[in-house]
């Protein structure tokens, strides 16, 4: 599994749920409509992926990332009001378009950018959605798990403190680490959540929302009760999708068939099921409006 399929996973999922964010009642019909409607549009899921990417492809020392993500994060923000291209993924045209970007994490960096302390107690899922990088990165460079793990958890809280934010980025850095590592993602999840909550890195309602999922009558239910603006919930409903799924794109309509954040929902999806060994279409890779920007992070890394 190459870290471009990845991208690629995530992006499409995002662009297939871009539309139906704030919708009622979204159904796979509406998902599928979504898919062939012609062009896929990324939100800033897949954006600000790419620039967590960016900022670890600068650093191969775990313990001096964090100003790295930081400063690309704010190069990112940049993206979101301004057309001035600049160096790297700033270059890319694609790139510079809001597309309805959390309160938080805007919130957030413009307090860092102002130079004052990021004082909130958001649990958004503004962290999880971003994250997948972390894990191909400390793979590649063969970091100590905990590390990488470190990593994740500092990323998270640069922009959202609250502690649910941080575990869910953990969380999902320790799944994808076991599926790089050969476990299958039933095995993966359970693994990753068991051992996180046995060394008191994950609370007992996190694990147990993520653990439910894995249940296909308890993923229906929370289809219909949960909308994944939080990180838990988001985690959840990703996960839920890819379990009880055979093939990427039923994954992906799954996923964003729900009343509440479709976009956030199916970029963490999408990233899962290619790391589980499900293929997107490749058609699906040239109607991506950043296709440009992700071939070029993908291929500029060596994960």
């Amino acid at each position: 599994m190459r870290f471009l399929d990845l991208l690629y996973g995530i992006a499409i999922g995002d662009a297939v749920g871009n539309p139906l964010e704030f919708m009622q009642t979204v159904t796979e019909e509406d998902a599928r409509r979504s898919y062939n409607s012609g062009a896929l549009r990324i939100s800033d899921d897949t954006q600000m992926t790419l620039f967590c990417a960016e900022a670890l492809s600068e650093e191969t020392i775990a313990e001096m990332v964090a100003p790295h993500l930081s400063r690309a994060y704010l190069r990112w923000l940049e993206t979101q009001s301004q057309i001035t291209l600049g160096d790297g993924l700033s270059s890319f045209k694609s790139l510079h378009h809001a597309e309805a970007p959390g309160n938080t994490c805007i919130s957030a960096l413009t307090s860092i950018k102002s130079g004052k302390p990021v004082l909130n107690d958001s649990k958004g899922n503004g962290t999880v959605m971003r994250c997948a990088p972390v894990a191909f990165w400390g793979s590649h460079l063969n970091l100590p798990r905990s590390k990488i793990l470190r990593v994740a958890e500092l990323d998270a809280q640069l922009t959202h403190k609250h502690e649910y934010a941080a575990q869910c980025s953990v969380l999902l850095t320790e799944i994808y680490l076991n599926l790089i590592g050969g476990l299958n993602l039933r095995e993966s999840v359970t693994a990753a959540s068991q051992s996180l909550q046995s060394q008191g890195l994950l609370n007992e309602y996190v694990h147990s929302m993520v653990l439910g999922c894995l249940d296909a009558s308890e993923f229906k239910r929370n289809k219909v009760l949960l909308g994944g603006w939080v990180a838990e919930e988001a985690l959840a409903l990703a996960i839920g999708a890819v379990i009880n799924s055979g093939t990427y794109l039923d994954a992906i309509y799954s996923a964003v068939s729900i009343e509440g954040d479709s976009d956030t929902v199916g970029a963490i999806a999408g990233g899962l099921a290619v790391a589980s060994g499900m293929p997107v279409p490749a058609e699906a890779k040239s109607r991506l409006n950043a296709q440009d920007a992700i071939e070029y992070m993908g291929n500029s890394v060596n994960w």
